[in-house]
């Protein structure tokens, strides 16, 4: 199964994105666990969801939503 992790330990938000992609076969949908929190200092959010995305690909084996 792939999977994709979520940029957040936020488990509301996990929900949020599951029901908005729908069930996708053979993907499982994870929260963010054991990387070290990055501080939003972007103006947008979009600046901080690259800031997010850079940041925990470094830490994550797999491929990741911010």
């Amino acid at each position: 199964m792939n999977r994709l992790v979520i940029a957040t330990t936020n488990p509301g938000k996990v929900i949020e994105i599951e029901s908005a992609l729908g069930e996708i076969s053979g993907w499982s949908f994870e929260p963010l666990s054991g990387a070290p929190p990055i501080e939003e200092t972007g103006d947008t959010f979009i600046e901080n969801a690259i800031q997010k995305a850079e940041h925990y690909s470094r830490y994550v084996e797999a491929l990741t939503l911010a």
